[in-house]
């Protein structure tokens, strides 16, 4: 995604930490910012990456019960979990 940002002449921006609607401005809200103040009305506009929270869950076996449960996984905890998605937004 970097390649094609510089390719174009574009920005490529790192959003850290992730801009969302609740925090005051989305993602959509800040490319819209920059179209407007480089003036672009087409094509591409900028490369936005940025790492996102997300929920992971995994399959773990009850030992009393022999059955399986989906449970949450807690980062902090299981490293191994998908805790975090790469996001980059094409806008």
């Amino acid at each position: 995604m970097k390649g094609i940002a510089e390719e174009t002449g574009r920005p490529y921006i790192y959003l850290e930490p992730a801009i969302t609607k609740k925090k005051g401005q989305s993602k959509e809200e800040f490319a819209n910012s920059i179209a407007a103040k480089d003036r672009v009305t087409e094509g591409l506009v900028c490369v936005l990456a940025t790492v996102e929270a997300c929920r992971s869950f995994g399959v773990r076996k009850n030992h009393k019960t022999h059955k399986a449960r989906i449970l949450p996984l807690i980062p902090s905890v299981n490293k191994s979990s998908a805790a975090a998605q790469v996001s980059n937004i094409l806008v």
